[in-house]
């Protein structure tokens, strides 16, 4: 991927690579030394390869989505070289759709990228999920052709429902915040993640505040 970046092919800086060889770097047949090459314009292939997504596992406690492709992608601005609108999560037995707009990209080129849900899509995929408080199907990932590229540009192989490795969520829920209404007794409180109440009759135990 670096040599992309410093080629003259897509991807790169619009300067040919060039090779530098020591007069020792080989010999003929008779043992004699190379006149070295102070610097040798290489011919460049251009990389037309398209990147493919090879596995998927999602952190339900950080809500951190780690997709990992055959080759390195071109994250840096990740603004202008991912739509995130091309990302989905779903599963086999809801016709619920979690979508990624709005979730942020750790700008880092890699053959893995890093995807962190917002609270809100992190709790619908939970839902959707296969560990605890799920619907008992994992999830899986749809991404659209052309929702990422490699170093050299070349758009990503669309994805069709690939599972994910699901990792539960196991932090437990902080209470960030309460206040009370003195008008009517209402009570507001504030937690670190989306709580689960409903039902309320099942999931809330007021007797225990």
């Amino acid at each position: 991927s670096l040599a992309i970046a410093l080629s003259n092919t897509n991807g790169g800086d619009s300067s040919t690579l060039t090779v530098a060889l020591s007069s020792l770097f080989i010999t003929d047949m008779a043992r004699n030394h190379l006149v070295a090459v102070p610097a040798y314009d290489l011919v460049e292939t251009p990389d037309l390869l398209q990147p493919v997504v090879t596995f998927g596992v999602l952190n339900y406690s950080t809500g951190l989505l780690r997709i990992t492709t055959n080759e390195t992608i071109d994250v840096t601005a990740s603004a202008t070289t991912m739509d995130l609108n091309g990302f989905t999560l779903h599963n086999d037995n809801s016709t619920a759709v979690v979508g990624l707009q709005g979730a942020s990209v750790r700008d880092v080129d890699d053959v893995s990228f890093d995807i962190t849900l917002t609270e809100e899509q992190r709790a619908l995929a939970i839902a959707l999920s296969n560990v605890p408080g799920g619907d008992g199907s994992p999830v899986r990932m749809s991404i659209a052709a052309g929702a990422f590229v490699d170093v050299a540009q070349n758009d990503n192989v669309a994805v069709v429902g690939m599972p994910l490795s699901e990792v539960p969520d196991t932090l437990l829920p902080v209470l960030v915040s309460v206040a009370l209404d003195l008008n009517d007794g209402t009570m507001f409180c504030r937690w670190s993640e989306t709580m689960d109440v409903t039902p309320v009759l099942n999931n809330v135990v007021v007797s225990l505040m």
